[in-house]
């Protein structure tokens, strides 16, 4: 139900982008004036290589950046966003090549689809605790992304939220999140290590299929549904989970390698080195 209303908030937040006026321009800005009399950026048509977007146009506010406001400005180099602002909009930076890092202001609730994605020199952005939604493919594509915080407030991590973001080294995942959406971190070839919260209920299909690099996750009994190819291609991978659990099945079923948090670690080392050796069919269970 919480989600539900997260949800419903970003929707209603974005659709105030309900429009009361035509298009209108100042300077190099085109905007829109939403029904709440403030201003939603819908264009940039200038060439500045380092912009400040302005808190307000003509009088009104400024509270959003639109879809596809700075689609492929290919040459942004860096961009402040004022306090003022609490919605980016659906690609709003998408394919922003140039772009090498981005601080929110503290007001953002909404981070649309692919709002970042396809930003390959993106290194850090950080998250403000008031957002509470991060749209699907948010961050796709923003190869050299290192680490990145997910705000309390995060309830889902939507599909394939940070796909194919290869540099990504750390991420923790808070207790408010209950789902990882299909493809979420595919191809996070530098992640290592990862700890799903006990309050994930469900990990999508190919969540983290060919993170070559994850050595171990840990997934707790709340987990009740993992879809197909959740850690396919992870082969240094050994999963954590408790006996009798969903995710303990779901690995035998799998032919995943996992252990126990209850084993010595001399048994689980044991069955780690031995088993795919001596018995490459079969999964230890005991």
């Amino acid at each position: 139900m919480k989600k539900t209303v997260l949800i419903l908030l970003c929707i209603v937040i974005a659709c105030d982008l309900y429009i009361i006026a035509c298009a209108e321009t100042n300077g190099d800005y085109e905007y829109v004036i939403l029904n709440d009399g403030t201003a939603e950026i819908t264009k940039y048509n200038g060439n500045d290589t380092e912009l400040v977007i302005p808190s307000e146009l003509d009088g009104y506010p400024v509270t959003s950046i639109g879809e596809y406001a700075l689609y492929e400005f290919d040459s942004l180099k860096s961009i402040s966003i004022p306090d003022s602002v609490i919605n980016i909009g659906e690609a709003a930076f998408c394919f922003c090549y140039s772009l090498p890092n981005i601080t929110l202001p503290d007001n953002i609730v909404c981070i649309g689809e692919y709002a970042f994605a396809g930003c390959r020199i993106l290194t850090s952005i950080n998250i403000p605790d008031s957002v509470t939604y991060i749209g699907k493919g948010a961050f796709d594509y923003c190869d050299s992304l290192m680490n990145i915080n997910i705000p309390d407030g995060v309830t889902s991590i939507n599909d394939g939220a940070f796909f194919s973001c290869a540099s990504l080294t750390n991420i923790t995942i808070p207790r408010s999140v209950t789902s990882i959406g299909n493809y979420a971190f595919t191809y996070c070839e530098s992640l290592i290590n990862i700890t799903i919260p006990d309050s994930v209920t469900d990990i999508g299909e190919n969540a983290f299929y060919k993170c070559k690099n994850l050595t171990s996750i840990t997934i707790p009994d709340s987990v009740i549904n993992i879809g197909e190819d959740a850690f396919a291609d992870c082969p240094n991978l050994t999963i954590t989970v408790t006996r009798d659990s969903y995710a303990a099945q779901y690995c035998k079923e799998n032919n995943l390698n996992y252990n126990y948090p209850d084993s010595p670690d001399w048994l689980n080392n044991l069955k780690k080195w031995l088993s795919p050796i001596l018995f490459p069919t079969m999964r230890w269970d005991r």
